[in-house]
């Protein structure tokens, strides 16, 4: 793969990435789904067992987009265009609403975590 082929799939990679996680925020599961080959797999700690297919990841983020108010952003993406790799850091913010007390005006948590998958669509 010439240097100008390999430069251009890595900004499709960068870009398929970074519409994920905005499809992610937008909380529809059928455009989080339409980033994921229907093989996928998605590990999430801390939330249950993986989740199989680009529909079950799609409801996944969904429900964690209507329960907590959680939003993505990428802190940074790594390319190898030449071996068909990507890694994203990415920080997960959750926004909670307390009733005793407070102005309703939430609270942040954040944190960061490496993800490698393979969307299947780069």
């Amino acid at each position: 793969m010439s240097g100008g082929n390999r430069a251009a799939k890595a900004r499709r990679m960068e870009e398929a990435i970074h519409g994920s996680i905005a499809a992610c925020n937008t909380g529809d599961a059928d455009a989080i789904a339409a980033f994921f080959a229907p093989g996928a797999v998605h590990y999430s700690p801390g939330y249950g067992s993986p989740a199989h297919g680009g529909h079950a990841i799609g409801a996944l983020f969904a429900r964690l987009v209507q329960a907590s108010a959680s939003r993505w952003s990428i802190d940074q993406i790594l390319c190898d265009a030449g071996r068909d790799w990507a890694i994203a850091e990415w920080a997960e913010r959750l926004r909670t609403r307390y009733c005793s007390r407070s102005t309703g005006s939430g609270s942040g948590f954040s944190g960061a975590a490496e993800s490698r998958e393979r969307c299947g669509r780069c």
